[in-house]
């Protein structure tokens, strides 16, 4: 059976390609480990079903900004200013048009430290599978 545009696999590749530019360093999932210099990473993941509606399906994905934490007086901080920079290159490339899909209507959330030195914020995202 051909699954067309229902890879997981492909739609997760135009995701990972649209965000380009966002970071130098982007993932599938997050890394256990982080070298000392890598300061940001970008995660994409496609964590829903994939849903077949006779002609076109939907689903969601999810792109997850981590910034290295700014330590002041032994102090970790949230680094605001680079998760700013980081959401504002997300909401630049959208939508998202490909000949496989549509991905648009972010709805963003602070999640806040993972406790291993990065503050985080997630963008879910809509998807039109074409």
């Amino acid at each position: 059976m051909n699954i067309g545009n229902y890879n997981p696999a492909d739609l997760l590749a135009v995701l990972k390609t649209a965000m380009t530019g966002v970071s130098a360093n982007i993932f599938t999932s997050r890394p256990t480990t982080v070298p000392t210099a890598m300061a940001d990473f970008v995660v994409v993941q496609f964590p829903s079903a994939l849903y077949n509606q006779l002609g076109i399906g939907n689903t969601s994905c999810r792109v997850s900004l981590f910034a290295r934490d700014t330590i002041v007086n032994n102090i970790n901080y949230e680094n605001v200013l680079k998760l700013k920079e980081m959401t504002t290159a997300v909401y630049a490339r959208l939508p998202i048009t490909d000949t496989k899909c549509l991905i648009g209507q972010p709805r963003p959330t602070s999640n806040g430290s993972d406790k291993l030195g990065f503050h985080y914020y997630s963008i879910q995202l809509d998807v039109t599978i074409i």
